[in-house]
């Protein structure tokens, strides 16, 4: 979280695009205000075709992580997941109680836990991978594909500005 302005970085301390010419604060031109919008479309529309699975967004958000990365350290999936641990158990509890995953010892830490998806559950995470493209193709809809690789990029860029990326050997067991 960003306090105050001396934890920004020069180069990063530019005049905020939500600001006009006469100092005046529009909202329409706020990133975080836009991002935030288009996350909640996006999510509804997303969460609609969920009804099939009978999974929840955040569910479905661990088991797609699950199924590109593997079996993956707890608290790597919780940065990843962008879920607070106590939410992570939560999940963890429900998905390994329907069997779509499998929790183990860390082969590493004593104490630590890595989670594993079953073959159910990355049959389910293929199978809401075609919805997901269409809401997401009707996001990028009339943008070309160097502008959506462009919006990706930048996206990715932000959130690792935010949040870094946790690298595969912290995740992996």
């Amino acid at each position: 979280m960003i306090d105050d302005d001396d934890n920004v970085p020069n180069e990063t301390k530019r005049r905020s695009l939500a600001i006009s010419e006469d100092g005046v604060f529009d909202i329409r031109n706020y990133i975080p205000y836009l991002i935030n919008r288009a996350a909640i479309v996006l999510i509804e529309q997303f969460e609609a075709g969920l009804d099939e699975s009978a999974l929840a967004r955040t569910e479905w958000r661990v088991l797609a992580i699950l199924s590109q990365r593997g079996p993956t350290r707890f608290g790597a999936l919780a940065k990843l997941a962008a879920l607070e641990p106590p939410t992570l158990s939560r999940v963890v509890a429900s998905l390994s109680k329907r069997g779509l995953v499998v929790k183990n010892k860390s082969n590493i830490d004593a104490r630590g836990i890595v989670i594993e998806p079953t073959t159910e559950a990355l049959d389910q995470v293929q199978q809401i991978v075609p919805h997901a493209l269409r809401v997401e193709g009707v996001a990028i809809s009339g943008m070309s594909n160097d502008e959506a690789r462009f919006l990706m990029s930048l996206l990715q860029r932000m959130c690792e500005n935010l949040s870094p990326w946790v690298p595969d050997d912290e995740a992996q067991d």
